[in-house]
């Protein structure tokens, strides 16, 4: 994983949280090559 793909991964994680959402929700899920260096990650958020 590069600074870069992080970087990448934050900025998005940002934009989905700018409304905490108020149920279970897939943040970022990086298969599909969509997101290059990001292919092993998956970010849920669970409300608790």
């Amino acid at each position: 994983m590069t600074p870069l793909a992080l970087a990448t991964l934050n900025q998005h994680l940002l934009t989905a949280l700018a409304a905490a959402p108020g149920e279970t929700r897939r943040l970022f899920h990086g298969r599909g090559r969509c997101w290059p260096g990001l292919e092993q990650l998956t970010v849920d958020w669970l409300q608790g």
